[in-house]
């Protein structure tokens, strides 16, 4: 069971499904560049904040995920959905696997009791 690889894809794509959660979640959070706002790096960090474009460019980053209208919760709504729909595919793969598993095993013992069947005819008619 731990080999197949349907098992194995169907849980690397909750793993992925769960990541793509976590960055929904970094999107309530404020992005500020430290280095470069406004495409220009500063060489001295004393002199970030000289420049009146970039304090509202800080204020801007701050302020950006307050005023996305819900965009960002339902973005997070969507992927929760998406990680949940993962796990139940996860969960009927694997119950899928173990039909099959079983109905190989029942048909391994089977086999092998006709052919014991057949070869006690055999020796009979010898």
């Amino acid at each position: 069971m731990q080999r197949r690889p349907d098992i194995l894809q169907a849980e690397q794509n909750v793993v992925g499904s769960n990541a793509q959660v976590g960055v929904a979640i970094a999107g309530f959070f404020p992005r500020i560049g430290l280095s470069a706002l406004y495409g220009a790096q500063s060489p001295n960090m004393n002199h970030l904040l000289d420049n009146s474009f970039s304090i509202w460019n800080i204020a801007g980053g701050l302020a950006g995920p307050i005023f996305q209208g819900g965009q960002i919760l339902e973005t997070y709504y969507a992927q929760q959905a998406l990680w949940e729909g993962t796990i139940a595919q996860y969960k009927q793969t694997v119950i899928v696997a173990f039909r099959e598993v079983s109905d190989a095993l029942i048909a391994q013992t089977t086999l092998v009791e006709q052919r014991q069947a057949l070869e006690h005819q055999v020796a009979s008619f010898a």
